[in-house]
């Protein structure tokens, strides 16, 4: 879910939607949900992984390392990132 169609083009702006975009599964293009950490470094939803994890495809989506469901790892401070974000952006929009 993108919250904003688009930030401001000042270069705080710019800043929120890199942020943003950081903050995004990049299979299923919206906020990480259940982030989950690979060895590997890369974040992606713990529902993302577990069905490219069901197919054949059973490497990091973004390195293509080889991977196992048990090396995912919960990624807390991308969940708390995000919710953050999504909160002071619905404080944006409201005040």
């Amino acid at each position: 879910m993108i919250l904003e169609d688009s930030w401001p083009s000042t270069s705080l702006g710019k800043k929120l939607q890199s942020l943003e975009d950081e903050l995004q599964c990049q299979i299923c293009a919206n906020f990480f949900d259940n982030p989950q950490l690979l060895p590997c470094g890369h974040t992606f939803c713990s529902i993302c992984m577990r069905k490219q994890m069901m197919g054949t495809k059973r490497t990091c989506p973004a390195c293509h390392i080889d991977i196992n469901l048990t090396d995912m790892r919960p990624s807390r401070a991308v969940a708390s990132a995000i919710e953050k974000f999504q909160d002071r952006s619905e404080e944006r929009r409201v005040g």
